[in-house]
């Protein structure tokens, strides 16, 4: 049992110290972290593992020959292609196994659960890392994102096996691939290849495509985000009043507003890192995870829910025990 047990070790996080204040589409006034120039999506990666190795008292020696799951929705530094091995490298880690991704916000906690499958059937393995940094000057229109407000910095999480602090529990997720198209880089191939004209033209850039799909995925978010709470409180064997906290990291005020009322969860319930960062995407949840973890007056055994959701498509629910 001990041996499948999969704990959270720690959250690293980067946050540029550079503040931007914006108004979004919809009226709410925000605070954002900006990049700069220096402060690449790289480099904020590398110095989130940094900060994550420092908090779990863990050597750079012992990620040797483990995993590296990278997600990031823009896109990163020279030789975007290869983030994970750019970002081990200005750590100092010569061999890791690392898988990268371009997915939405909810789907550093499917990799979360895709992390744990490895750990497990690995025996070699004692730890991984979820990372994600987020720059968005170039690749988003002036940082919006439907009525979010895009905020820069960097997040990695680590597992280890057998931890038996922040245990993980379950988790339960949900994609619906009619929304494949809500968001996406209107670049690739031979239609719209990666070039002067394209890029010049604001096709290079994160953006909401399919207007019809996002109203949609909007008007049903909670109501799906529900049912796979309910997926993940089964098969952790808990009621939905076992769950002392909530973790999230909403897109706007609205969506923050909206999680409360429908679960009927009062404000003291909800870690929401969005409130002091903006809207980072994928990095986002992994900063209200670091959060709860750093919140040293909660009890051992404390069931904290973590919940991901937006309009990319993508629903996860994590139940971890503290």
């Amino acid at each position: 049992m001990i041996e499948n047990t999969i704990g959270i070790r720690a959250v690293g996080s980067f946050i540029p110290k550079t503040t931007k204040k914006m108004v979004s589409p919809s009226g709410d006034h925000v605070s954002i972290r900006v990049a700069t120039k220096h402060e690449t999506p790289y480099k904020m990666g590398a110095d989130s593992i940094l900060d994550m190795v420092k908090k779990a008292e863990v050597l750079l020696e012992e990620l040797e020959g483990q995993y590296f799951f990278f997600n990031e929705e823009s896109y990163g530094d020279y030789l975007f292609q290869m983030h994970g091995r750019q970002i081990m490298d200005i750590v100092g880690v010569n061999r890791i196994t690392s898988f990268n991704l371009l997915q939405g916000g909810s789907s550093s906690l499917m990799l979360v659960k895709l992390l744990m499958n490895h750990l497990i059937a690995n025996t070699n393995v004692r730890f991984g890392i979820v990372g994600s940094p987020q720059s968005w000057e170039y690749h988003s229109q002036n940082r919006q994102l439907g009525n979010a407000i895009l905020g820069d910095g960097a997040a990695s999480l680590i597992l280890e096996k057998g931890y038996q602090r922040n245990r993980i529990l379950s988790i339960a997720t949900k994609t619906l691939g009619k929304y494949h198209d809500v968001l996406f880089n209107e670049v690739g191939g031979w239609k719209s290849p990666i070039a002067d004209g394209p890029c010049k033209e604001g096709k290079f850039i994160y953006k909401i495509q399919n207007l019809p799909h996002y109203k949609e995925v909007e008007e049903s978010n909670f109501l799906i985000l529900q049912n796979v709470m309910g997926e993940a409180l089964q098969k952790a064997h808990l009621s939905f009043s076992d769950i002392s906290l909530f973790a999230i990291h909403s897109p706007t005020r609205l969506h923050h507003d909206r999680f409360a009322k429908h679960f009927e969860i009062s404000e003291e319930m909800i870690i929401d890192s969005a409130e002091e960062y903006g809207f980072m995407c994928s990095a986002g949840i992994l900063l209200s995870i670091g959060t709860i973890l750093e919140n040293k007056d909660l009890k051992i055994g404390t069931k904290v829910m973590v919940s991901s959701f937006g309009v990319d498509g993508n629903w996860a629910v994590m139940i971890i025990e503290i």
